[in-house]
């Protein structure tokens, strides 16, 4: 699932792009079509002159290079998305780790007295256990709570998957929402 929606934040982009390059480039239009995204900006400018864009839609071009910026350093969104599309592509699954921690656990001791916390998230499969000292009793078992995270192999380790996608499809939407107003 993790794959499909990375691979569908790029379809976005590239439908967005050919629609684009459609209405102010057509002679730039080819079956090999895809939004741009290159490891430099010198790249991306060498990329959309040889297309004739810089002369054909200036505005375009200006927009790409200057706002939009779809290179490594430029914009951390599309280059991360565009790197875990291909890496998902080579690897066929995106590397996560699963992280869980319990919380809201409550003990009480002999003496009545009680204490809450939690324990540190860790790579730990089920079943998930705290130790427990001798002399004290469970009041709440508390909730495990789990965090799914890219893995090494990725532009973004450690980075939590879901608030780290949802956050770069409102980056994504925007650069759609650019071409769009051009």
């Amino acid at each position: 699932m993790i794959g499909d929606a990375i691979h569908n934040h790029m379809c976005a982009l590239d439908y967005a792009w050919l629609e684009t390059l459609k209405r102010f480039v057509p002679s730039a239009v080819s079956k090999h079509t895809k939004f741009p995204v290159y490891p430099s900006g010198g790249e991306l400018e060498a990329a959309l002159k040889g297309l004739k864009i810089d002369t054909a839609c200036p505005k375009l071009f200006t927009l790409m290079v200057c706002k939009i910026k779809p290179y490594d350093g430029g914009n951390d969104a599309i280059w991360f998305v565009h790197k875990l599309d291909i890496l998902d592509k080579h690897k066929l699954l995106t590397p996560v780790v699963t992280f869980a921690a319990i919380e809201g656990i409550e003990v009480e001791n002999e003496r009545g007295e009680t204490a809450r916390g939690g324990t540190w998230s860790a790579k730990q499969a089920p079943p998930y256990f705290v130790p427990i000292e001798n002399g004290w009793h469970i009041r709440d078992k508390g909730k495990v709570t789990v965090d799914v995270v890219f893995g090494r192999e990725t532009t973004a380790p450690g980075f939590p998957v879901s608030s780290t996608l949802s956050s770069y499809s409102r980056h994504i939407l925007k650069v759609v929402e650019n071409l769009e107003g051009l």
